[in-house]
């Protein structure tokens, strides 16, 4: 294969697997959201009417702290030793362990249904 064909295929691959990301992230997002929110009213963290204030909470830091984490790769900054980067990949992980937790505590009282709530 040329180069010029192999640099077709690698565009065409990482967009392929950039709209696969982007489609799995926003899919996850709803299913969380919905569960987040639910939660958020059932246990009486908010009231109704603030439902979705919830789930933004927990997914924005998610959200922002991998823009920071992209922003900072983009600009050549050496991420292992960046403080940002640090910040940031906590963020990350906490977000993702409330937002995990929460779903799975939402989840109905089955293995099943918390493993896939998990996910």
């Amino acid at each position: 294969m040329s180069s010029r064909a192999l640099a077709v295929v690698r565009a065409a691959l990482m967009w392929t697997a950039s709209a696969l990301v982007v489609v799995v992230a926003v899919l996850a997002f709803v299913v969380s959201f919905e569960a987040i929110s639910d939660f958020a009213v059932q246990v009486g963290a908010f009231p109704r009417n603030l439902r979705y204030c919830a789930p933004l909470l927990v997914d924005s830091f998610t959200a922002a702290a991998t823009l920071v984490i992209l922003w900072l790769s983009l600009t050549g900054q050496r991420l292992a030793t960046a403080w940002d980067a640090w910040y940031a990949w906590a963020l990350i992980g906490t977000a993702t362990c409330v937002s995990v937790a929460i779903n799975v505590a939402h989840a109905p009282d089955t293995n099943a249904a918390r493993l896939v709530a998990a996910v």
